[in-house]
């Protein structure tokens, strides 16, 4: 399955020179955007209302590629600034060729590389200019004009270069849908891909929205416990981890990308998970 976490980030700290930051900030708590202000996507495996998710987040982040970040449990050493944690998920089943596709992308060391429309390592993420461009130019234009399957594919095909988050979570919704493995009818389809013309300035609250209208997505709650995937130091035995609540989770260092731990993946699928 794949999870959609969304993020919000507390204690925020900005310096009080950087005008246009702080403007970003007014704009997305008058807005009601601060709860999303990042997502990513995370792999996992679900029983009940236990969700099993490898450590990954895969995303955007200013200042890197595209990449996979670690997912950490929240503890009493984490820092008291700047604390990316989660404050919310959908999550939708598919099959493990889904799987096994986007993690490909995220893997370019087994030869040749082919696009298969899924997110992808190495993109670069779009400077503040460009974003504030893109929203001008969705206020003034884009959300105006009607648009065709052209205008969509070529929206798309320029996201393999530079994406910010929420792009590079549509980007496996659009997918989904394309593969008919996401339940959504011909109207919640329409707005799902209006979305693509936010281009870079698409806020990650905005996704939300657009996914809580649609039926294949399923939204956590608090009946829902989450744990992270784990070995030992020495890679031997799986760690019994407690199911926590989604918040318990943070992005330890959003700046640093990884690479997956195979036998993580390996243990995900052919290992039974017990709720604890």
């Amino acid at each position: 399955m794949l999870v959609f976490v969304f993020y919000e980030v507390l204690c925020l700290q900005i310096s009080y020179f950087d005008i246009l930051k702080w403007l970003m900030v007014l704009y997305e708590y008058c807005r009601g955007q601060n709860r999303h202000r990042h997502v990513g996507i995370s792999i996992g495996k679900r029983h009940k209302h236990c969700i099993t998710m490898l450590p990954y987040d895969l995303s955007c982040w200013n200042g890197r590629q595209s990449g996979a970040t670690v997912i950490a449990q929240r503890d009493d050493n984490s820092p008291k600034k700047n604390i990316v944690r989660a404050s919310d998920a959908m999550y939708v089943d598919v099959d493990s060729d889904t799987v096994r596709e986007l993690l490909r992308n995220f893997d370019r060391r087994a030869g040749a590389y082919t696009w298969n429309r899924l997110p992808m390592a190495g993109a670069r993420y779009p400077d503040t200019g460009c974003i504030v461009n893109d929203l001008l130019h969705y206020w003034g234009v884009r959300q105006w004009k009607s648009w065709t399957k052209v205008d969509i594919d070529m929206e798309m095909e320029q996201l393999q270069t530079c994406m910010q988050c929420a792009q590079f979570a549509l980007l496996a919704v659009m997918y989904l849908m394309k593969g008919s493995l996401l339940s959504i009818d011909n109207y919640q389809k329409h707005q799902m891909l209006s979305l693509l013309f936010y281009r870079t300035a698409l806020h990650p609250h905005s996704l939300w929205q657009m996914m809580c209208k649609c039926p294949g997505f399923h939204q956590a709650t608090d009946t829902d416990k989450f744990c992270l995937l784990s070995h030992t130091i020495d890679n031997a035995p799986l760690q019994r981890n407690v199911y926590k609540n989604l918040k318990h989770f943070v992005l330890p260092d959003v700046f640093v990308t990884v690479m997956f731990n195979p036998m993580l993946i390996d243990d995900l699928y052919r290992r039974p998970h017990v709720c604890t």
